[in-house]
């Protein structure tokens, strides 16, 4: 009879996997994970319709409540520098039956995330074409099937899933390299927003600093915690890290530092050049820079949006397959998901399992 709490013994875990990932590569994955669409999408909205200016206040809680899990997750991978994430450090504390629950939900996190975020980038993609180019995609190729509203597929959000799963399935080291060439560029975006729009700051924009009070302030900070989610993905990848019991605590911490100084930085620029009543938009920070005249860094915004985004679905469609192979390798589904590429040394089963799922 099968012993439901029996604990597996992760501590002296060689893994599977080559270790190819240094700390910059573990940092960005950390990065590109958690700088995405929120920041485009849920700063604007949170500030209209909840905190108003005081949404940097919201960011900062929601980040010291976030590096508390980060803290924890630290420790955890370096006791257990395998891959797996919240699932193995279960399975060797808990046991294999609430590892069990532990492992379908992060699948089913990873795997709606990659399909949400997606979405998301479709649709940011499509704005873009009409916005700055005139180019309307075809409204059957636009949306989820449903022909009852003339859609069949969004060819868009099927064809970047099906791109970032072939890159995963080519290498980790290759798939880190993508990553942290996009986040640089997030980055790079993101600071173009914040030096283009401080000299156009209005500290009249800022007198009225928190219009829905404390409450309001917290609620936001409810809402952007979702903005924080994905940072853990990080420690799916410590059997495949140089050194993974420093660098991947060290990159948990790091990349969650560089997230908050960005998000209070963005947050207070939109915020001081913007009215916060008027950013209930879909794409506050490009909007923000039309609005003060800036229609060349507003493109910008908008393509970097476009650009950026995708580093979620790349991490997140990471952390899918590392997991859907943690519970192969552990004889929790069918044994033939862990195997290996000879050539790649990638679980290129979990990966096109991964890619199918997905969309």
């Amino acid at each position: 009879m099968r012993n439901l709490f029996y604990k597996k013994d992760l501590s002296g875990s060689g893994g599977s996997f080559e270790r190819k990932l240094g700390l910059l590569d573990v940092t960005f994955i950390g990065v590109g994970a958690v700088i995405g669409s929120g920041i485009f999408v849920i700063t604007g909205q949170a500030a209209a319709t909840m905190a108003g200016p005081a949404i940097i206040l919201s960011f900062l809680l929601s980040g010291v409540m976030i590096a508390i899990v980060a803290l924890i997750y630290a420790e955890l991978s370096s006791a257990y520098p395998v891959a797996g994430s919240a699932y193995s450090f279960t399975f060797a504390s808990l046991g294999e039956m609430f590892a069990w629950f532990v492992g379908w939900n992060l699948l089913l996190e990873y795997g709606v995330a990659t399909a949400a975020v997606a979405t998301g980038w479709s649709g940011y993609l499509r704005r873009f074409l009409e916005n700055s180019m005139g180019i309307t995609m075809p409204h059957a190729l636009s949306g989820a099937f449903s022909p009852a509203n003339g859609t069949y597929i969004d060819i868009s959000a099927f064809s970047i899933v099906l791109l970032i799963f072939v890159l995963l399935a080519i290498g980790i080291k290759e798939s880190a390299r993508v990553n942290t060439v996009i986040v640089f560029i997030k980055l790079i975006v993101l600071s173009v927003f914040v030096f283009v729009g401080l000299p156009h700051v209005d500290f009249n924009n800022l007198s009225n600093f928190m219009p829905f009070g404390w409450e309001g302030v917290w609620h936001a900070s409810s809402l952007i915690m979702f903005a924080y989610l994905g940072f853990d993905a990080i420690s799916t990848v410590a059997e495949e890290t140089k050194n993974p019991r420093k660098n991947i605590p060290w990159g948990l911490i790091l990349s969650l530092i560089l997230s908050v100084v960005f998000f209070i930085l963005v947050s207070f620029t939109l915020t001081a050049i913007v009215p916060y009543q008027e950013l209930n938009v879909p794409d506050a920070l490009a909007f923000a820079l039309y609005k003060v005249n800036e229609p060349f860094a507003a493109n910008v915004i908008a393509l970097g949006a476009v650009i950026t985004i995708t580093t979620v679905m790349l991490v997140m469609g990471l952390g899918f397959t590392r997991i859907l192979f943690a519970l192969s390798r552990d004889g929790l589904i069918t044994k033939s998901l862990s195997e290996l590429h000879p050539k790649y040394n990638t679980p290129f089963k979990a990966t096109i399992i991964g890619g199918a799922y997905t969309p």
